[in-house]
């Protein structure tokens, strides 16, 4: 029986604690066409930390995240990879990084098709002195 292959995986610019990442990225289906909101029935984006111990589960709206058109560094400064654009952008709560440290986070998007299609991005939150 084949194993399903791991998610890509894709490294996040640091951030100060008590913010978050902006994970984004041109998500396709396995046949190669974009996502959209119609064929995405539902994302969950799960956060761990660097012990890979599970810190939170989140339900991600689709319609919040999802772009039908592609968007660029025109319309979105966050996007520095390219000038073709992305159509996948989320900002998790704060609260989903509760200390400084690496984290990791695997987006699950399971389309309206049925199939599955996930990504994992990781990154290091930063100390405030202070905080």
């Amino acid at each position: 029986m084949n194993q399903p292959s791991p998610p890509p995986i894709t490294e996040l610019p640091d951030w100060l604690e008590d913010t978050s990442p902006t994970p984004a990225a041109r998500m396709r289906a396995p046949d190669g066409t974009l996502l959209t909101q119609a064929t995405t029935s539902s994302i969950e984006a799960k956060v761990y930390d660097e012990q890979d111990n599970l810190r939170a589960t989140i339900a991600v709206v689709v319609a919040d995240v999802i772009f039908d058109t592609l968007q660029t560094p025109t319309d979105d400064v966050r996007w520095h990879k390219d000038t073709t654009g992305f159509n996948f952008l989320h900002r998790p709560a704060p609260s989903s990084f509760p200390e400084p440290g690496r984290y990791g986070i695997t987006y699950t998007f399971t389309l309206t098709s049925g199939e599955v299609v996930s990504h994992k991005w990781v990154g290091r939150a930063l100390s405030v002195r202070g905080s």
